[in-house]
Parts: structure tokens; C-alpha cells; sequence
């Protein structure tokens, strides 16, 4: 089962302000894709796995949800400080994520 609560945190994350419209391209689906996705649809196995390589993570990140053991958590954050120590974004993003992570 996908977590999509994470996975939406980690899309509103990463497009950072950027409308459906400019980032549908790069991931390879339809803007309406992205909006039902926002609004709580479930994805196609296709456009899970476009929106996974757009993330830049594996298939199985989402995978899981409450039932993962906390090795694999702390390995998503690793993960996440990993990526966002390639970029410029902020870190008050980041700490939305860990605070979600870990339910702060």
C-alpha cells in the first residue's frame, strides 16, 4: 500500500511553490493527474512511478506507511538530509518533513 500522505508532503516539497502546470511536464504526466493526486485519487502504477523517479527515490519509498520499523525511517531521513544537502531550499521545508516523519 503507497503512503500517499508522504508522498504529497515529499511532491509539495519538492516542487516548492511551482504550479501542477510547470512541473507536469517533468514528471511525465497530465496536470489533471497531479490535481486529482492533491486532492486525495490514488495514482496509476505508471504515474506513481514517474512521480517516484521525479523525486528521485525508489518505488518502494512510499511503500509501507505506520507499519515500517524505525531503521527504515531513520533511512528516509538520511535520505532526505542526503538530498537536501545538494540543494539550496530552505530548511524550514526539511523540518516539515522530519516532523512529519517522526510525528512531531
Amino acid at each position: 500500500m503507497i503512503n500517499y500522505s508522504n508522498l504529497r508532503q515529499a511532491y509539495e516539497v519538492k516542487r516548492a511553490g511551482q504550479t501542477n502546470k510547470a512541473v507536469a511536464p517533468a514528471i511525465g504526466v497530465s496536470e489533471s493527474v497531479l490535481s486529482r493526486f492533491l486532492d486525495g485519487q490514488t495514482l496509476s502504477l505508471e504515474s506513481y512511478g514517474r512521480l517516484c523517479d521525479w523525486l528521485g527515490c525508489s518505488l518502494d519509498k512510499f511503500w509501507g506507511g505506520e507499519a515500517d520499523t524505525i531503521d527504515q525511517r531513520m533511512r528516509r531521513v538520511i535520505n532526505e538530509l542526503e538530498r537536501y544537502a545538494e540543494t539550496e531550499r530552505p530548511l524550514d521545508a526539511l523540518c516539515h518533513v522530519l516532523l512529519k516523519e517522526f510525528g512531531g
